[in-house]
């Protein structure tokens, strides 16, 4: 399916566009739509992600909090001016950091209604869970350093902090390990940017 065209043709016709994504559908599931959209709590970080459109919604686009890097397509213009993707986050939040720097300088990140994929959902980090915890939590820590004023990142690690005894609780059940998350949270705490 072409999903590239309407990508682009959303992006050039926009001037105030940062970057554009598509709708994902599971990739094990053709037909069971992952996410058209994203908001974003402004104190917590936590992301919500919407797989179905407001209700009487009649544009071919949505605005969104970000773009996911699953899908992400933006031009050299907006990258000259806001940057490449920071390369200290390697893996989950970068597209989210390089959006919020987007939405600083005015530009919108949007989603074509008209461009599809099909995405392996959480795929490269399937094999090493471990990993996954821990950067997700680490960069987490990152994006509010990089992107958040001193009030709302209190209020960040106040939130981040409260989900300590969930993965207490979930290694005591043998469901997780620690070390990958107290590492997180250690690096993240000690992250300069």
């Amino acid at each position: 399916e072409n999903f590239l065209e309407p990508m682009i043709n959303l992006y050039d016709e926009n001037k105030n566009v940062g970057a554009v994504g598509a709708i994902q559908y599971n990739y094990y599931d053709r037909e069971k739509i992952e996410v058209i959209y994203n908001r974003q709590n402004p104190f917590t970080l936590k992301n919500l992600r919407f797989n179905k459109l407001p209700q009487n919604f009649v544009k071919k686009y949505i605005e969104t909090s970000y773009v996911e890097g699953a899908c992400f397509l933006t031009g050299k213009d907006v990258i000259e001016k806001v940057g490449l993707l920071c390369e200290d986050y390697f893996l989950y939040w970068e597209e989210l950091d390089l959006c919020a720097r987007m939405r600083k300088m005015g530009y919108k990140p949007l989603v074509s209604l008209e461009a599809k994929i099909w995405h392996k959902i959480m795929e490269s980090t399937k094999k090493n869970p471990d990993n996954q915890i821990y950067f997700y939590i680490r960069n987490k820590f990152i994006y509010a350093k990089r992107n958040m004023g001193t009030a709302k990142r209190n209020i960040f690690y106040l939130s981040i902090l409260s989900y300590l005894p969930f993965y207490l609780f979930a290694y005591l059940r043998g469901k997780r390990k620690l070390t990958p998350v107290i590492k997180a949270y250690i690096d993240g705490f000690r992250y300069k940017k």
